[in-house]
């Protein structure tokens, strides 16, 4: 499926609640623009510095991020 055929999400204000909704792009087929940094993936924070120095308290730490990417699409609506 092409990235044009997927509707548009938006992680909510303050991240995820519980449970992650599974993959909006799991579908796509359309490659990653030429250059682009393949970034996707679930990533865990495991570790922070600020300018060379560990942050043992910082909130990021222990966060859950998933990253989808996907090829140049067509559209670019903004969060309402």
């Amino acid at each position: 499926m092409h990235v044009d055929e997927i509707p548009v999400a938006f992680t909510p204000p303050g991240g995820w609640a519980g449970e992650m909704p599974p993959p909006i792009l799991a579908g796509c087929d359309t490659t990653l623009a030429d250059g682009a940094i393949d970034m996707r993936g679930t990533w865990h924070v495991v570790d922070v510095s600020v300018g060379g120095d560990p942050q043992l308290k910082h909130p990021s730490l222990g966060a859950v991020q998933r990253i989808e990417q996907a090829g140049v699409a067509s559209r670019s609506p903004q969060p309402g």
